[in-house]
């Protein structure tokens, strides 16, 4: 899978990747994709459980990792 990083030098905890290959398909992932207010524009997400299946398909030490934060979300935040 290809990767690529994008960090903010003021917020360098919070990256944003941007996957190359697709590993759920875009037909099934937009429809359960979730919206979020970020910096006061709406922005589509990839629902928490394609980001889990597409993590674990990854299956770094790193998406492992954020796999077990996911699923430690409160109810609600994951859809």
């Amino acid at each position: 899978m290809k990767v690529f990083s994008f960090i903010d030098s003021e917020d360098p905890l919070h990256p944003v990747d941007l996957m190359v290959v697709e590993r759920v398909p875009f037909e099934r992932a937009w429809p359960r994709r979730v919206r979020r207010l970020l910096q006061g524009v709406w922005v589509p997400l990839m629902s928490i459980p394609d980001l889990v299946k597409m993590k674990r398909l990854a299956g770094r030490d790193r998406d492992l990792s954020d796999i077990r934060s996911l699923r430690k979300l409160p109810r609600g935040q994951e859809k």
